[in-house]
């Protein structure tokens, strides 16, 4: 007996994409929030990078990532991890001092 995939599911499949990849480029970015918090976001959408990806790359948890958008946020580490998998350090930058 053979299991038929859906032809979508199958050329997601051989693109080397995962499921739920519809939201490629798509994510809602925050209005409120911290700023690096929507620099995340933005950056998501530019790459194209789910948050599935972007959480397991980092090793944090996909529910931690969509909390930052509405109601936590984020602890140092996971923004930390989530920035290096984007390409980005987390560098402090001192004030300009008036």
């Amino acid at each position: 007996m053979s299991t038929s995939i859906a032809p979508t599911t199958r050329a997601r499949q051989v693109a080397g994409l995962r499921p739920g990849g519809g939201w490629r480029g798509r994510l809602s970015v925050p209005t409120r929030g911290l700023p690096t918090v929507r620099f995340v976001f933005e950056e998501m959408n530019r790459q194209r990078r789910t948050i599935t990806e972007v959480a397991e790359r980092a090793g944090i948890s996909v529910h931690a990532i969509r909390n930052w958008r509405y109601c936590r946020n984020p602890q140092l580490l996971g923004l930390e991890a989530v920035l290096n998998v984007l390409g980005f350090d987390l560098v402090p930058v001192p004030r300009d001092r008036q």
